[in-house]
């Protein structure tokens, strides 16, 4: 029997949440913040293709220190966009689940 219906996939993304510019916001924050001492530092150039793979206790430091940060700065003030607050406010509550 032939199928009626094709399968088609989605259309790839238009763009990244994180851009370039949300990222190089990123990693100027990081460098002017001081973990302490039983926080274990991240890769500066994570999130480019040469860094490469990252540990899983990278990904809970940059998604729980690093990233609050820098999104609460930019996308929680009053003119940032709604969708923008929206992914923040999801984001946050991620991070306090963990």
């Amino acid at each position: 029997m032939e199928r009626s219906a094709q399968r088609t996939k989605a259309a790839p993304a238009t763009g990244a949440v994180l851009g370039k510019d949300v990222m190089e916001a990123i990693w100027a924050d990081m460098a002017l913040t001081e973990l302490p001492s039983w926080v274990t530092d991240v890769p500066r150039n994570w999130g480019t293709a040469a860094r490469g793979k990252l540990s899983a206790n990278n990904w809970r430091v940059i998604c729980t220190v690093h990233l609050p940060i820098t999104l609460i700065r930019l996308w929680g003030g009053d003119h940032a966009p709604e969708d923008r607050k929206n992914k923040l406010e999801n984001f946050m509550d991620l991070v306090c689940a963990v």
